[in-house]
């Protein structure tokens, strides 16, 4: 079961499904959702929190904890292939991404230091950092 501390951390990003989507393709998982394919009903809301499934006659949905059913419309998408319970499920303004369970930790580190990274080079571009060079300093792996 994923820990509190790790959906604290995942809670902490600044860019929560942005920064978690790139992740996700750095490490060769599927399970980012983007906000065109699922648009949120609140788009102030953010979600971090651990995935549950119920199987409805006679189709399968994920329903995310605090998502409801009707709302979620995840069933169209097959998110049903995206999640299992346990697994973490997180959504805001650009969409969900869903994280195996087993991954979540890997994951979370990864975008705790590309999301502190990304601070920091926002801070330099503000102190006067040239476009140039900012465009090429690199991300962390």
């Amino acid at each position: 079961m994923v820990s509190e501390e790790i959906l604290a951390a995942f809670r902490s990003l600044g860019d929560l499904t942005g920064t978690v989507s790139d992740v996700l393709d750095q490490l060769g998982l599927v399970g980012a959702v983007p906000a065109a394919v699922l648009k949120p009903s609140d788009p102030a809301a953010r979600i971090a929190g651990r995935a549950l499934t119920v199987l409805n006659r006679p189709r399968r949905e994920t329903v995310p904890e605090a998502v409801a059913t009707k709302r979620s419309g995840l069933g169209e998408i097959q998110a049903h292939r995206l999640a299992k319970p346990g697994d973490v499920v997180l959504a805001d303004e650009c969409g969900v991404c869903f994280v195996p369970a087993a991954k979540a930790a890997e994951v979370a580190a990864i975008a705790r230091r590309w999301s502190a990274w990304e601070e920091e080079r926002l801070r330099k571009l503000a102190d006067g950092l040239p476009l140039d060079e900012f465009v090429r300093l690199k991300r962390p792996e």
